[in-house]
């Protein structure tokens, strides 16, 4: 049992030899052998909620840098109620509640979520049963 425990704890202090880079892009050289650096912030994307038109647009905006947008997924989780193109330009398709899912590309962990309901457009004209 002792020679099983010893073995687990030298394993854990030894430090990583080799990474590979698709699963740790940047580890830290100095500390722990399990330090990560984070190459990018957190993804931050406005506005959080919004109330758009029936066939009006919205245009999303994150705090990555414009040469970075491209490095981002943006995907609508119910397309029949609002679509969304790959620069974040939401377009109201039907009412309802929608998600829309913004994903860093190099970092899939990296996402947010943004909550858009599409309304009808009332002209004020009277509806008739």
């Amino acid at each position: 049992m002792r020679r099983h425990l010893r073995f687990i704890l030298a394993l854990a202090l030894t430090p990583a030899v080799s990474c590979d880079d698709r699963f740790f892009p940047t580890v830290a050289s100095v500390g722990t052998p399990f330090s990560v650096v984070a190459t990018n912030p957190a993804l931050i994307v406005t506005p959080a909620t919004a109330r758009i038109n029936a066939g009006s647009t919205l245009r999303l905006s994150t705090n990555f840098p414009v040469s970075v947008s491209p490095l981002l997924d943006f995907a609508s989780l119910s397309p029949n109620i609002a679509s969304v193109d790959q620069f974040g330009l939401v377009t109201g398709l039907t009412p309802g509640f929608v998600s829309i899912r913004v994903t860093s590309i190099n970092d899939p962990f990296n996402f947010t979520t943004v909550i858009v309901e599409v309304i009808s457009v009332n002209f004020g004209f009277p509806t008739f049963p």
